[in-house]
């Protein structure tokens, strides 16, 4: 039998996300969807029914209830404890099912992650996995996102570890895919990377700032610097 899947958030990342969820998934199977913004739930479902059933769910212990695999993504760490942890709406509330795979690809503190991953493991509602993904919305769109996993590799003698991969290759690249062996791992390695990055955005705009207030045209600046040791990006 097709695994059930249920996404959870969908916002711009969440909707491409979830799109290339539908179109790749088991056209015999059902994709629930859960969004505090209900029009998009309602929209998603007008323009994806073609690929097979959708159904509309209100919680997130709905949208987890028969579905093999959830994947979410939402804005913060304070949301991700609502959708996995609410005693009453939560993942947590769901039938227990030991081999439910757990995606959650937002971008929060690793504590909050570990925290929740223990909690749903020791309830028995499956393999929580911090999935931070990278490459933005069209990436997400194309379904080429960077995905930073905090867990082992796939063993292909484990059939939980190849529905996970057959799950990520529906919204990733898999030359992409860093398996970093232990939960929080994947969260550590996205925070290192957005803290390189906004550190490089930061210099580069003081940089051009110096030359453009000592008279310099910008564009004449930044073809100097793209064609010397300050390119970086």
């Amino acid at each position: 039998m097709a695994d059930n899947y249920a996404f959870i958030g969908l916002g711009a990342m969440g909707y491409a996300m979830a799109s290339n969820i539908r179109k790749k998934m088991s056209t015999d199977a059902t994709l629930y969807i859960n969004d505090i913004n209900s029009s998009a739930c309602v929209r998603f479902k007008d323009e994806h029914s073609s690929y097979g059933n959708i159904e509309i769910v209100s919680t997130a212990r709905e949208a987890a209830n028969d579905a093999n695999v959830v994947i979410s993504i939402v804005p913060g760490a304070s949301d991700v404890k609502q959708v996995y942890l609410d005693e009453t709406h939560g993942v947590i509330a769901a039938t227990k099912n030991s081999e439910r795979i757990l995606c959650e690809c937002s971008t929060i503190d690793v504590q909050t992650t570990r925290e929740v991953g223990e909690k749903l493991k020791a309830a028995g509602l499956g393999t929580y996995i911090d999935t931070p993904v990278s490459g933005g919305v069209p990436a997400a769109e194309r379904g080429d996102l960077s995905l930073l996993i905090g867990h082992p590799p796939p063993s292909p003698s484990n059939p939980t570890h190849t529905r996970l991969s057959t799950t990520l290759s529906m919204i990733g690249s898999p030359p992409k895919f860093f398996y970093l062996t232990t939960l929080g791992a994947g969260l550590t390695a996205k925070i290192s990377n957005n803290y390189l990055s906004g550190t490089i955005l930061l210099a580069t705009a003081e940089a051009l700032a110096i030359g453009v207030a000592q008279g310099l045209d910008p564009k004449q600046l930044y073809s100097v610097i793209r064609a010397s040791t300050g390119q970086s990006w």
